[in-house]
């Protein structure tokens, strides 16, 4: 399974929706990660609760789809430990101490008593970076984590890239879902799962990701894996656009010969003349199929549909 780990972040919270809708295009669930059991959410019930009781509501589906799940570094590290009673292993060790130093968000009791507006705004912009900045870190951790003890193969969302993004896996994966659309709110839930599940879009799915494996072999900048993408998304697009139009004109000319033979046939009961006439209409539809599955560029074919969500 494909997980993708987004931080428990104001950055994320205020985005939530559509970035989710967006990574379940590629992620077969999306876990937000928190350093412990106090979250964005418990954050948000404090600073903004309206905003959070819409946030909820629009989660929701996700939730109930078992597509959007929560992740707790500090649990999960505490339970690993326990397990190994105590012992903590070679491979543990050093994520433990990782853990251990994660940066602490600013302590609200620390703040100063009766500041000014401005002293207020600017404090409250630093604790929002702080929890940021400490909620990132935990994600990255987490990755490593799950990815050290789990068959799941996770990637770290965070607010700035890809955790580990030196690695040319996870550089090809970045420039990727930069280039999957942010669905907009008129694209429900219902929508994202329809289009996950349909086999056309299995296919496509599995020859891009081929397509990645393929190129993550080679050393690129991030700048030329975008390069790439674009070029074979031109060709994918502009091929289909001419073998669209060339369906259209076939398909006119054929409907358009057709209409009197159709009624003529139809008052001489001439049936057979008119599934000839259905006939070919539906062979065209067929070359249309055959010129898309052998278009330049099909191997990325699922960037490309997924614009049409």
């Amino acid at each position: 399974m494909q997980l993708g780990l987004r931080p428990s972040s104001f950055n994320f919270a205020y985005n939530a929706v559509n970035l989710v809708k967006r990574d379940l295009l590629y992620f077969d669930q999306v876990h937000i990660c928190s350093f412990n059991n106090f979250t964005i959410f418990d954050e948000l019930d404090t600073s903004d609760p309206h905003y959070l009781e819409k946030l909820r509501k629009e989660l929701q589906p996700a939730y109930d789809a078992k597509l959007l799940h929560h992740f707790n570094l500090s649990e999960m590290v505490n339970y690993v430990v326990k397990e190994f009673k105590g012992g903590i292993g070679p491979e543990l060790l050093p994520l433990v101490k990782k853990v251990s130093k994660i940066n602490k968000p600013m302590d609200v009791k620390k703040f100063p008593k009766n500041p000014s507006k401005k002293m207020m705004e600017k404090i409250i912009h630093q604790y929002m970076d702080s929890v940021d900045a400490s909620e990132n870190d935990a994600t990255r951790i987490s990755s490593i984590f799950l990815n050290s003890f789990s068959r799941d193969k996770t990637a770290a969302l965070l607010d700035y890239g890809l955790g580990e993004s030196e690695k040319n896996s996870s550089k090809v994966l970045e420039v990727v879902l930069s280039k999957l659309p942010v669905p907009n709110e008129n694209v429900s839930w219902q929508q994202i799962i329809d289009y996950r599940s349909d086999p056309d879009s299995a296919a496509r799915f599995t020859a891009l990701r081929v397509w990645m494996q393929d190129i993550s072999r080679q050393d690129y900048t991030r700048h030329e894996i975008s390069e790439r993408i674009d070029h074979l998304l031109n060709e994918y697009e502009m091929h289909l656009k001419f073998h669209k139009l060339k369906y259209a004109h076939s398909g006119m000319r054929i409907f358009v010969t057709a209409a009197a033979d159709i009624i003529e046939n139809v008052v001489k009961l001439n049936f057979g003349k008119i599934a000839d006439t259905m006939f070919s209409l539906s062979e065209k539809k067929i070359e249309l199929y055959e010129a898309e599955m052998q278009a330049p560029g099909r191997e990325i074919a699922y960037l490309s549909a997924a614009k049409k969500i």
